[in-house]
This record gives structure tokens, C-alpha cells and sequence, in this order.
């Protein structure tokens, strides 16, 4: 499956901790709110994540699944 360079290091950094708040995560991969959330989308309709509290971006949680650890093998 392809994916790019930006994506590979959203799931490389969610494979170290299973799961971030999505402000964290677009600390650690210094990636902008808007372009995460675009990437999160695709991921998310990929199955490789899981997205919970979607509409409070305060306690929104992104959740690697099973297949979006196997995509990085």
C-alpha cells in the first residue's frame, strides 16, 4: 500500500505509543493541524486508525490499529 513519506511518520510514531492526543502528535511529528488531519482521515479510511472524540480536538485520540502496524513491516 502506498502511502507517503508524512504518513509513514504518523504510524512509525503511533507504533511507539499505540496511541496519541492529536495535539500531541502534531507536536512530535511537527506537523500542522490541518495537514494531520487530512492524513489521519485517509489513515482512518484505510482502517489502520481509529479516531475517538473526533469533534473535541481537545480530547481527540488517535488509536493505531492491527493493520496499520502491518503496513510498516
Amino acid at each position: 500500500m502506498e502511502l507517503d513519506d508524512v504518513s509513514r511518520k504518523v504510524l512509525k510514531t503511533l507504533a511507539q505509543y499505540r496511541s496519541m492526543p492529536f495535539l500531541e502528535l502534531t507536536a512530535v511529528c511537527d506537523i500542522g493541524d490541518d495537514k494531520l488531519e487530512r492524513i489521519v482521515d485517509v489513515l482512518e479510511g484505510k482502517d489502520m486508525v481509529k479516531v475517538s472524540n473526533r469533534h473535541n480536538i481537545l480530547e481527540e485520540v488517535i488509536t493505531l490499529k492491527k493493520r496499520g502496524l502491518e503496513v510498516m513491516d
